[in-house]
């Protein structure tokens, strides 16, 4: 038993290593540091929240102005139970493994044609399995904000708008056995009259493939690929 249990390990690793097509792309944000950020921000928001609900309760305070505090801890209070129930969906999610994305070449011209095959491992039982090429223009403002000390520190704000978007997946797989993979290959064009990828202080151009996973009775994932558009 323990060698047929060796064999069949070795053989789904073997099926995990072999590629498809040459360029295998890795997620955006891993999701151990995805899941880790909304845990983190979340507990520290609803400690806040915490904090300023003890306070008014154990300071003295001008009882015209109570409704104050508690909007502020209201809000912080929302926004980090939200972010703590995403870090939780998120955990649940990538429980399932994640699907793999690879592409025929790194070097993807405008108005190109690129070959990418999708490959999702089980178990999992997927009532379908999407993927989105987007374009998104990121424009930032820097501004700086000084402190009580005479100190300034320069940060910025972000205005996003998506520039294009087109499904080139849409699948219904169903269930996929354990140590077994279902894939499909599909081409798609990149637009010749968008921009190209670009990363600068005040402007950022981004191009991704979004691979949306609906699960059955069990939490849905979204996994984000970059590719770089010359």
């Amino acid at each position: 038993m323990a060698d047929s249990d060796e064999i069949g390990t070795s053989a789904i690793e073997t099926l995990r290593q072999t590629r498809r097509l040459p360029v295998r792309l890795k997620r955006e944000i891993p999701w151990g540091r995805s899941i880790g950020c909304a845990l983190i921000i979340g507990m520290s928001l609803t400690g806040v929240a915490i904090g300023v609900g003890y306070l008014v309760r154990r300071l003295p305070h001008d009882q015209s102005d109570i409704w104050v505090p508690y909007i502020f801890m209201g809000v912080f209070g929302f926004v980090g139970v939200c972010l703590i129930l995403s870090g939780i969906h998120q955990w649940f999610a990538s429980r399932v493994r994640e699907t793999i994305l690879e592409i025929d070449t790194e070097e993807i011209s405008l108005g190109s044609t690129v070959r990418a095959c999708f490959r999702q491992e089980g178990p999992v039982a997927l009532n379908s399995l999407r993927a989105n090429l987007r374009c998104i223009e990121r424009r930032h403002t820097w501004k700086t904000r000084s402190n009580s000390d005479g100190d300034s520190t320069r940060y910025k704000t972000t205005d996003e708008k998506e520039l294009w978007t087109e499904n080139i997946l849409d699948e219904q797989p169903g269930g996929v056995p354990s140590e077994e993979f279902w894939e499909k290959s599909v081409s798609f064009q990149i637009p010749g009259d968008r921009p190209a990828s670009l990363d600068t202080d005040d402007l950022e151009i981004v191009w991704k493939i979004e691979v949306w996973g609906q699960v059955h009775r069990w939490p849905d994932f979204m996994h984000p690929f970059v590719i770089q558009v010359i």
